[in-house]
């Protein structure tokens, strides 16, 4: 965990974690866990007590794409023309037909040989080796296999998530787990190139926010963070599904906060957004009896709730 200057020990979403982090590769190939964060940014300032919290401030990251270039059509006079009686050109979508057959051929052999992984072993998927993919059986799949990423911090990545369990019960087909213990808006920012666009993957979950209130985040720089990270994610032509967090019992009011700041974003700019907080909390913003074991983290009967919910409201969010 970190402190900010004055020393409060308050505990962040990444204290109680699982055995492999997920989160911080690149998508080159990586094979070895990063627990640390992302490299520290400006603001506001911290002081490191391990080395699995997260960094703060903020950070922004772009993709930028060459611009096509453009030929101008010739112009050709109506009664000039000349009628095009040649057969139609098939190389085209044959060869694209083929590369479609290929990459489904790929995902079927990927999913028979992979299961749910935690231990840092990888799996190729697309060309790329991803670490701690988990790929479900091809009969619990639709067609060609979809990447789906988790974005988020330890409620995403830990042993026995709720994203991990969705992710094994076949309703999404292909998972990557880029959650990292104790990171903020500000961090999952900073990484969002490497850990999440850079695999091309067609679906995004999003959860962030719980550790900004351990930083001093204000509700408006935590959402200016949220709309940076789904604003990217949709320039990259992937679906967002935007959740919003759990409860937190040391501070309830903020999380309320934020969550009503995550639901109105949701709203007014049109993404899907997987709401979990009534499963957890109660009407002060607080875990609900026997859900969670510190106040931060679902426990296990928190995170199947969680889990059951989006295996019957997932499927329709990233129709």
């Amino acid at each position: 965990m970190r402190r900010i200057g004055t020393g409060a020990a308050m505990l962040s979403a990444g204290v109680v974690v699982g055995v492999v982090v997920s989160g911080g590769f690149s998508g080159g190939g990586s094979t070895t866990a990063a627990a640390a964060s992302p490299p520290p940014s400006a603001s506001p300032s911290v002081t490191a007590t391990d080395d699995a919290a997260p960094v703060s401030g903020t950070a922004t990251v772009t993709a930028s794409a060459a611009p096509a270039s453009v030929t101008p059509s010739a112009s050709v006079s109506p009664d000039t023309a000349a009628p095009d009686t040649s057969a139609p050109d098939t190389s085209a979508q044959d060869a694209a037909a083929a590369r479609a057959k290929a990459r489904r051929q790929a995902a079927v052999q990927a999913a028979e040989g992979a299961t749910t992984t935690e231990s840092g072993g990888t799996v190729a998927y697309g060309g790329q080796d991803l670490p701690d993919l988990i790929v479900a059986p091809p009969e619990k799949t639709d067609g060609a296999l979809r990447l789906t990423v988790g974005l988020g911090d330890s409620i995403t990545y830990r042993s026995g998530s709720w994203f991990r369990r969705v992710c094994g019960s076949g309703v999404v087909n292909t998972c990557r787990d880029s959650g990292i213990r104790g990171d903020t808006t500000a961090g999952m920012l900073s990484r969002l190139q490497t850990d999440v666009l850079d695999l091309h993957p067609d679906v995004v979950t999003v959860m962030a926010g719980t550790n900004d209130m351990l930083y001093g985040f204000t509700t408006a720089q935590s959402i200016r963070n949220i709309g940076e990270i789904v604003t990217q994610i949709r320039d990259s032509g992937a679906t967002v599904v935007l959740c919003t967090i759990a409860p937190r019992n040391a501070t309830p009011g903020e999380a309320m906060a934020l969550n009503k700041a995550i639901r109105k974003y949701a709203k007014k700019h049109h993404v899907a957004l997987f709401d979990v907080a009534p499963l957890l909390s109660t009407w002060n913003g607080r875990f609900k009896s026997g859900l969670t074991d510190d106040g931060v983290h679902p426990n296990a009967r928190g995170m199947k709730l969680v889990a059951d919910y989006a295996e019957q409201r997932l499927p329709a969010l990233i129709k």
